[in-house]
């Protein structure tokens, strides 16, 4: 015969449910602080640059050109070679036919020439002391520009390697420091952080153990978070004993296990961390301000078995009915 009432063994489902759900909890808050990557370093100084400035071409006057022309250059052949018009005439009859044939050969022979004569006037004209006085008079302000500007550059080029002289001092001296004195402090923060949440969650996984242990209540199979729920649900709005409820749930049990499962063990755990994080928060809190934590604070972490001391769990249910109030975790 079962040594539990319906209402006992309820009770002993609700706070399996609640401590399993604490349990699954403390186990992902670990996870989470083991996983959280390290403060990042700060990244070295950019360097301040600066690029020679280009150099600056002089402008200089546009260059002289003659007005000697081809028609020029023709008659001034001709006078070369004492051709009267009276002599070009003669020979113009003399050749007759062949003129057509040798004209072309004689326009380029003849535009040759000119072209040399042509540049001959204008290197004549470039030597001319005004174009020339202005040409240096060009290279002499692109000459001085060019010295202010490389000054500037260097005054420039300077400044910048003296600040970044300064800000890389700062940053070996006193940035890089002061994030290896945080980075120490973090990990420090970090493992105490675990370490706390670990020595709760072996003395939740202690507690589970024991009352599987002393009430001999749910067998090794139902012992899942979504089914601890679901019997205590059905079991804290029925007068279903767990014999009972255990045999509505095998009933459909892989359908459940299919539909509802996995909601069912989101949903218990996301209550419980409602309830814990503020227990994860202000033991955090009290561990990044340096402070001492005070027993409350632990106490807060520990609520789902502050009222489950195994060695008086069977006292606890005996006198359910006039200390019902235990405290919940997460809201039914």
């Amino acid at each position: 015969m079962n040594k539990f009432t319906q209402e006992q063994e309820t009770e002993i489902l609700r706070c399996a449910r609640n401590l399993t759900a604490a349990i699954l909890t403390e186990e992902d808050e670990i996870t989470r602080l083991q996983s959280m990557p390290l403060p990042q370093k700060p990244a070295e100084p950019a360097m301040w640059e600066i690029d020679p400035p280009l150099t600056i071409q002089p402008i200089y006057p546009p260059k002289p050109k003659t007005s000697y022309t081809y028609t020029d250059f023709i008659k001034d052949f001709l006078q070369e070679k004492n051709l009267t018009k009276t002599k070009l005439i003669l020979l113009i009859i003399i050749l007759n036919g062949l003129l057509i044939l040798l004209l072309p050969v004689a326009f380029l022979f003849t535009f040759s020439e000119y072209k040399k004569k042509q540049n001959e006037l204008n290197g004549e004209l470039a030597k001319n002391p005004e174009y020339v006085e202005a040409v240096a008079e060009a290279e002499r302000i692109a000459e001085e520009k060019n010295k202010e500007a490389y000054e500037e550059y260097l005054k420039e080029k300077d400044r910048l390697e003296k600040l970044n002289k300064e800000e890389i001092e700062e940053y070996n001296n006193k940035i890089i420091p002061q994030y290896n004195t945080d980075l120490a402090l973090w990990k420090n923060q970090q493992a105490r952080k675990i370490e706390i949440i670990t020595n709760d969650l072996k003395l939740n996984k202690e507690t589970l153990d024991n009352l599987y242990t002393e009430t001999r209540l749910v067998s090794a199979t139902y012992r899942e978070l979504w089914i601890l729920d679901w019997l205590y649900k059905d079991m804290s709005t029925s007068d279903h004993d767990i014999r009972y409820a255990t045999e509505l749930l095998d009933r459909d049990r892989q359908r459940l296990a299919t539909e509802r499962a996995g909601q069912v063990t989101v949903d218990a755990i996301n209550s419980m961390t409602n309830d814990m994080r503020q227990g994860f928060t202000a033991i955090y809190d009290a561990i990044e301000t340096g402070n001492e934590i005070q027993q409350s604070t632990l106490a807060t972490l520990s609520k789902t078995r502050r009222d489950m001391n195994i060695g008086n769990i069977i006292e606890t249910i005996q006198h359910h009915n006039t200390n019902k109030k235990l405290d919940k975790v997460f809201e039914d």
